[in-house]
């Protein structure tokens, strides 16, 4: 890869076609990352600021990714002098990333990270990242952990603990009747309704009005008077320039046609607004913020402004009405599915802060060896003297978890990946493993809320959604229980834990077929003989039994039961599943020889003859399922 450094609004003003045909093709491309948007922003901005531009080639005529940046100069506590890399943008846009053709990502991005990191800086701030794990993760991994430091930062309101790392949107259909239906609570659709009808009723006085070139100064200077008499409590001295900026970029992007600015008025007095960006490429609306007269609140201004906006947007052909960052409780009100964004800064480590990170890697590496080994107290041990010197070693906390649940010390382990997840969020298998622990100490709703959380991360994890479903059944909510089972199936479809825990949903809600049911038999029987041959015996005999259950004619399911009885000492019980093993297939010879050893009287002289209602004759049959293995499905 070939990089350019775009350093002035006259080189990048040639770059707009490409800019624009890049941005076109990456799916990942959001409006923040739009050439109108950033050319706009970049010729306002304070600190000086570049563009990496990436080619396969020096020869090649045309950029494939791109990844705009800021810097400035601040002085440390030592007095010294030292450079920040930000990305561009981020004062003012919610989101930040890499633009890039989706068929070069694996090239063009970790050639940005080594161009970066032959520049002198100390701290790079790759805030308010909203790009898929994978890009993210190609430009990280370049930084050595040896040379740069790494830290995950978590936006949380200290007031009212909103979080700004996470953003709802929701995704609109073809009209606003199937949002209303699909998208709204029964009690949201009917209040919207009525209050529509009031505001739009002719002789209310509402009115709703869209911005003009004689009317957006106006509209602007009441929006934003609104905004300011709202916020200006808790922005403090910084209001009166955040208004400026706002003003600025609003009509900047209202001169460049993608501000959308409805105003709801009661006669000539001003109610409220909202300031959206449209994007007609990506078909997606950003709201951006709001402002009305916090005196008036029937009908709620804020409520009848984004039903406004999204109905005309439907309309408009637009699929995407993205809340932007935040995770405000009104926004939920509207069908909105979770994003995050992420924040993270490298740092460059000084030579006393690398031959400390040396020596932890080196530790961690040989506690991490131990682990592999089986040497457990070694590992044990390695991971605490780490934790003990740095509690967030994330890496040691993730060992000292696995063991601690390899134990079945549930609680200990609850405690280790909860820290770890407040250190990595987006840990998947973090999520997953805290959602196992507190699976195992039975907090049903905390583990199904950590599972989503690793499914969020990782929507192809198969065991986020298998051990989801397994706790929702426990909750009673099987449905949607059915629902994460058939996921992690269509993931991989042989998956024998989510199919056998499928299948005693599916018994439990009596929608089982005949052929299903023979179908769940050898799932189970499946799942058996592998919990069989890794010594898991008690496991092996409840799915025996479940086998037998959706199964009762299965001689191998009998025998295998029988093999586990056995091994637990009841050997009387065994005896019995042998028999009933050889009556359904007289020509089982391993059940035969197992027969005339567990009952040495009998079982050399035992005669199978196919019996009907065979089982039902034994008082307790040891292939009966146990109360306590009925109802909802187990844990596999």
């Amino acid at each position: 890869m070939h990089i350019d450094v775009i350093d002035s609004g006259a080189a990048l003003a040639e770059l707009r076609e490409q800019w624009e045909d890049v941005y076109a093709a990456d799916p990942q491309a959001h409006f923040f990352l739009s050439f109108n948007w950033l050319s706009d922003w970049l010729d306002a901005a304070r600190s000086p600021w570049f563009v990496l531009a990436a080619r396969p080639s020096a020869a090649h005529p045309r950029h494939v990714a791109y990844l705009p940046l800021r810097f400035s100069n601040k002085t440390g506590k030592d007095g010294k002098l030292r450079r920040e890399f930000t990305m561009a943008g981020s004062r003012l846009s919610d989101y930040t990333g890499f633009l890039c053709r989706p068929e070069y990502e694996e090239l063009a991005i970790p050639a940005f990270a080594h161009h970066l990191k032959a520049l002198d800086w100390s701290t790079f701030q790759l805030e308010n990242i909203r790009n898929a794990p994978r890009r993210l993760e190609l430009f990280t991994a370049c930084f050595e952990s040896d040379v740069y430091a790494s830290k995950n930062v978590e936006h949380i309101d200290r007031i009212d603990g909103t979080d700004h790392n996470l953003c709802p949107l929701t995704e609109l259909p073809d009209s606003w009747d199937a949002f209303l239906a699909t998208k709204l609570s029964a009690n949201t659709r009917q209040k919207l309704r009525r209050f529509l009808r009031v505001v739009e009723s002719p002789d209310s006085g509402f009115r709703f009005t869209l911005p003009d070139a004689s009317t957006i100064d106006r509209d602007l200077d009441v929006f934003l008077k609104f905004w300011d008499t709202r916020w200006r409590p808790r922005k403090g001295a910084k209001t009166d320039d955040i208004v400026a900026m706002n003003r600025t970029m609003l009509k900047r992007c209202f001169d460049a046609g993608t501000l959308f600015l409805p105003m709801l008025w009661q006669g000539e007095r001003p109610l409220g607004g909202l300031a959206s960006f449209l994007d007609p490429v990506k078909r997606a609306v950003m709201f951006y913020m709001a402002g009305r007269d916090e005196s008036f609140d029937t009908p709620p201004p804020g409520l009848m402004l984004h039903a406004f906006s999204i109905r005309r947007l439907i309309a408009d052909g637009f699929k995407i009405y993205d809340f932007l960052r935040g995770n405000e409780p009104y926004k939920y009100s509207f069908g909105v599915v979770e994003h995050r964004i992420v924040h993270i800064t490298l740092s460059r480590q000084s030579l006393d802060e690398r031959a400390r990170a040396a020596e932890f890697a080196a530790m961690f590496k040989a506690a991490t060896e131990h682990h592999q080994q089986g040497r457990l107290v070694e590992a044990e041990s390695g991971y605490r003297r780490i934790l003990d010197a740095n509690p967030r070693h994330s890496g040691a906390l993730y060992g000292l978890g696995q063991m601690l649940a390899a134990r079945g010390d549930h609680g200990a382990a609850e405690q280790i990946f909860s820290v770890f997840v407040s250190i990595d969020k987006n840990s998947a298998k973090g999520w997953l493993r805290l959602a196992a622990a507190l699976q195992a100490r039975e907090k049903f709703q905390a583990a199904a809320d950590a599972y989503r959380e690793s499914i969020q991360h990782r929507p192809d994890l198969v065991e986020a959604h298998n051990g989801l479903g397994n706790v929702l059944a426990r909750l009673g909510q099987r449905e949607d229980a059915v629902v994460a089972f058939e996921t992690a199936l269509r993931l991989k479809p042989d998956f024998l834990e989510a199919e056998v825990s499928l299948g005693n949903v599916l018994e439990s809600m009596e929608r089982l077929t005949p052929v299903s049911r023979a179908q769940f038999a050898r799932a189970n029987l499946a799942l058996a003989d592998r919990r069989r041959a890794a010594g898991a015996t008690r496991p092996a005999a409840v799915l025996y039994r479940r086998a037998i259950a959706f199964d009762p004619a299965s001689a191998a399911a009998h025998h295998g039961l029988g093999l586990m009885l056995q091994t637990l000492g009841e050997a009387g019980q065994a005896a019995q599943c042998y028999r009933r093993a050889l009556e359904l297939d007289p020509n089982h010879a391993e059940a035969r020889t197992l027969l005339a050893i567990v009952d040495p009287g009998r079982g050399k002289r035992f005669k199978a003859r196919p019996q009907v209602g065979a089982a039902a004759r034994e008082p307790s049959p040891p292939w009966a399922v146990p109360p306590s293995e009925t109802g909802a499905p187990r844990l596999n």
